[in-house]
This record gives structure tokens, sequence and C-alpha cells, in this order.
């Protein structure tokens, strides 16, 4: 079986989640890799937190009460670029059929991962999130960050994406 590590220093993730065991599990997770992590539990708060703490990447539950998550992204690709439209966004969610997947990629996330999350599936998409928009200047203009994604395999062959601003 292959090796993952992702390196997640200087990235600011910001994860929604009603649930308090699975913000507990992905602030634990992704601190570990070295991100700055901020959870929160509702769609309202999430869009107050996009807004104030401007994250590199939001992780956000689709199935929520209330507000859900397809309402949440919708808002956050209305809003200006400055305020936060451009993250780059995963949903995590129960719903794990092909309906719900479109549905979640045509409200506005570039990722897709059912719950229960596998860490090392987690890890893998976060890194391919940033490889595929770590050059989109829209994204990361006015960051001074510098990140690294190694992907290890068993034979210790390793490739490296940095972004140096």
């Amino acid at each position: 079986m292959a090796k993952l590590r992702l390196s997640l220093k200087g990235l600011r993730i910001l994860a929604i989640d009603d649930e308090p065991d699975v913000r507990d599990m992905l602030q634990t997770l992704l601190q570990d890799c070295g991100a700055n992590v901020l959870t929160v539990a509702s769609a309202r708060e999430g869009l107050e937190a996009l807004t104030a703490w401007k994250p590199h990447v939001l992780i956000s539950d689709i199935g929520m009460p209330g507000e859900d998550g397809y309402s949440l992204i919708r808002k956050i690709r209305a809003l200006s670029p400055e305020q936060g439209a451009n993250v780059p966004a995963i949903a995590l969610t129960g719903y794990v059929r092909v309906e719900e997947r479109m549905r979640a990629l045509e409200a506005g996330y570039q990722m897709f991962v059912p719950k229960p999350v596998e860490t090392n599936e987690l890890i893998a998409i976060i890194g391919d999130l940033l490889v595929r928009t770590i050059s989109d200047s829209r994204v990361f203009r006015d960051s001074v960050l510098n990140i690294s994604v190694f992907y290890c395999n068993l034979s210790s062959s390793r490739v490296s994406v940095v972004n140096n601003r």
C-alpha cells in the first residue's frame, strides 16, 4: 500500500459540519498535517468565518440542519473574489449517490468526499485540489503561502509541488 504524506504548513482550512465529532476529527487530522484549522457548526457561521478569516480551502458538510451545504456554496460563489468567492471547496457528505455528487459539483464544490471519510483519501483530495488551484492567481494572489505537497510511495520516489510567493 502506498504511503501518503501531505504538508499543509501555512494553509488555512475552514471546516463546516454540524457534528462535533466530525469537526474534532477534521481539526486533529488537518492540524497534524500543519494546517491552521477553523471549525464551525453551521452554514451561517461558515459564511461569516469565510469572509473574515479568508481560508485557502473550505471543507463543508452538505446535510446540515437549517441551511444546507448547497445553499452555502451558492452564496459563497455569489460573493466577490475579495470576499472569498473563489475558495477551493470540498463537499463532505453522507450522501453517496451519483446524483448527490453531481448536485454538489454543480452547486460549486470542486471535490466530493463521502462520509465516513478515509483519512488518506481526504489528505489526497486536499493535495489534488491544491495542485489544481495553486497556480490560479485569483485564489492565492494575496497570500504569502509556501505549500509543499509530497506524495510518497513504497519505492520512495517523490513528486513535489511548491509555491513560493
